[in-house]
This record gives C-alpha cells, sequence and structure tokens, in this order.
C-alpha cells in the first residue's frame, strides 16, 4: 500500500485547478512559513511553497539520523516548523527550525516516563507561559515544566471522557485556534448540547459545533 500527494492549485486570479506534481507521502502536510511540509519514507523533508508553487528539500536537523530506528513527525510549535524525534519510547528531542537564520535549534529533551516500549508522546501545542503539551498513546494528556524538566500528567482520556472507557482508545488532540470568523453571520444560531454516553452515540461533528458556538459567545 503506497500514499501519494498530488498538489492541485486554485488561484484566486485563475478559479481552475492545475496539478503542480506529486511526491510519495506516508505523513501528513504540515503547514509553517508559508509551505507546507511532509517527510518522506527516508525521513527527508519536503516543502511545498505555496507562493512559488515549488517543492524542495529542506535541510534536516542533526537529530535525523535515517541510519537508525527513531520515529520522526513534523509539528508547529510556537509558530515554527519543528522535527519531533522520539527515541524508543524514552525520550524526546524537539529541533525548531528558524526561518529567519535557516537554521535548526533544539527546543526541548526530555525524558518520558515510559512503563513499556509501546509508550509513545506527541506534542501538541506549547502554552503561553511557554510549556509544552503532550498526549500518550491516545489516552492520556501530560504537560512538560523546562525549568524544572517536570512531565506531568494533567488527565486520563479514559477515566474522565464522557463516553464509556475503551480498552485501547483512539482519540485526537488539536490545539484550539481563535478565530475572527463569526459564526452568526454564517447565519448560525440555534444551541445544541451533546453528551455522549458511549463511543456509538457520540456525535463528533455536532459536538464541535456546539464548542465553536459556545467559544464564539464567550470571545463575543
Amino acid at each position: 500500500f503506497s500514499r501519494y500527494v498530488l498538489t492541485c492549485i486554485n488561484a484566486i486570479h485563475n478559479p481552475s485547478w492545475g496539478d503542480r506534481s506529486a511526491i510519495y507521502n506516508p505523513s501528513r502536510g504540515i503547514l509553517a512559513n508559508g509551505a507546507l511540509h511532509w517527510l518522506d519514507e527516508d525521513w527527508n523533508i519536503v516543502a511545498f511553497d505555496l507562493v512559488l508553487e515549488k517543492f524542495s528539500l529542506l535541510q534536516p536537523p542533526p537529530c535525523v539520523r535515517p541510519a537508525e530506528k527513531n520515529f520522526y513527525t513534523l509539528q508547529v510549535l510556537g509558530g515554527c516548523l519543528s522535527v519531533v524525534n522520539d527515541v524508543n519510547g524514552k525520550c524526546l528531542d524537539i529541533w525548531s527550525f528558524k526561518k529567519e537564520t535557516s537554521e535548526w535549534a533544539q527546543m526541548f529533551g526530555i525524558s518520558c516516563k515510559s512503563d513499556k516500549f509501546i509508550d509513545v508522546y506527541w506534542p501538541i501545542s506549547l502554552t503561553s507561559s511557554g510549556k509544552l503539551l503532550l498526549r500518550c498513546n491516545y489516552k492520556a494528556l501530560y504537560c512538560y515544566d523546562p525549568p524544572s524538566r517536570e512531565l506531568k500528567r494533567l488527565m486520563s482520556f479514559n477515566s474522565e471522557m464522557e463516553f464509556t472507557p475503551l480498552p485501547w482508545p483512539l482519540i485526537e488532540a488539536i490545539p484550539h485556534i481563535n478565530s475572527f470568523v463569526s459564526l452568526k453571520a454564517l447565519g448560525e444560531r440555534s444551541k445544541k448540547i451533546v453528551k455522549a454516553k458511549n463511543v456509538h452515540d457520540y456525535d463528533a461533528i455536532s459536538d464541535y459545533i456546539y464548542r465553536c458556538r459556545h467559544e464564539n459567545e464567550i470571545n463575543n
């Protein structure tokens, strides 16, 4: 099974779709610095400039060593493209790309709390105070404090969510970004509260719409 990404551009001045190119894509695209980024099968960082509409290769950080059996992911942390190196579930090595200097700088080196080899941590977002939010194995939320180097567990998705606990919950954590888009201007007026009792009757779309409306009312 292979996955490829085909770039198609639709410009405002020329409202028609045009193919640009296709690359092998085992990872999702990450938007940063005006370009989409992927990791290819050889752990190269492939960038597609949305203005120039061209592909290029980005020099990887020192933590990327294809010969070693590590797992790499791309993230956006603090507004910068970042590479996360998971070293056998024991530690995270996170590097950030500085567009101004075209150089990589290490953001974090975190020793993880892993009782098993399968414990894997994914960074989610940076807080306003510089702490790093992470999730572990789709089942728990952690916070890392750089000054104290403490990795603290905040909550368990299995025990503190509204639906019935699962033996291996598949829960994605997505950082919220405030928007100036008004839901009222889009014609949204009614409210709907969704409380899921188990995973079978959980309506993710309705829940998302409700949370967006609620946050918009708070912001306004």
